[in-house]
């Protein structure tokens, strides 16, 4: 009997089984991803519909309301920010960046190599404290790698912290893994938060100057 890998029954099927699983992964874990303002929304306006109840509708709109201002006010510090900018920056000009950044809320920095860094692009001291820091600029979600790198750079740099910054968001993993080691992540919306609070001289989104040769 022939065996025919692309055309066999028990082939198809397990790539359907697979691909059929990995989506059902994905679909998860986008709900964990959202917040529990998002699921009060969803749940209210399911009971609405199904009860009738005045009190469901009430509870619902004011519920859509909290959750309408907190997406104007992300939206509004985001946009404050100018985080196009910064998420146009290669990663060396974002690493610049953020050394400017910290250097603005107070941090003393310093720059580790650009190349053989161990996992921390910056070491920066606030009262006395070193932390490692690792700048991510991505379109991405930012996954364990990154928190792993900042940890073995603790350690090189003898810092007592670590830190994660990033343009985005990181995934439920890193997350994770960074409680598990006291890593500091810090999101878009954490730099944007304070970047808002800065004057405005100080809060302006430029790229680095990249000096030729």
């Amino acid at each position: 009997m022939r065996w025919k890998d692309g055309n066999s029954l028990s082939a198809r099927a397990v790539f359907a089984l697979l691909l059929g699983s990995y989506r059902v992964r994905s679909f998860l874990s986008g709900l964990r991803r959202v917040s529990g303002l998002s699921w009060t929304v969803l749940v209210l306006a399911v009971l609405s519909t199904m009860f009738r109840s005045w009190i469901a509708f009430a509870a619902l709109g004011i519920t859509s309301v909290a959750y309408l201002n907190q997406w104007l006010y992300f939206r509004y510090y985001v946009a404050r920010a100018g985080f196009e900018e910064v998420d146009e920056m290669t990663g060396w000009e974002f690493e610049k960046w953020v050394r400017r950044f910290l250097e603005n809320v107070g941090y003393d920095v310093e720059q580790t190599p650009y190349q053989g860094d161990f996992g921390a692009d910056l070491v920066a001291t606030w009262n006395g404290v070193r932390m490692a820091v690792q700048a991510k600029r991505s379109s991405r979600l930012v996954g364990i790698r990154a928190v792993q790198e900042v940890v073995a750079a603790k350690a090189y740099y003898d810092c007592e912290r670590a830190m994660v910054i990033t343009n985005s968001h990181y995934t439920e993993q890193a997350a994770i893994l960074a409680r598990a080691n006291g890593v500091l992540l810090r999101t878009r919306d954490d730099l944007a938060l304070k970047l808002a609070e800065l004057p405005r001289a100080d809060r302006q989104v430029t790229r680095p100057v990249t000096l030729s040769s």
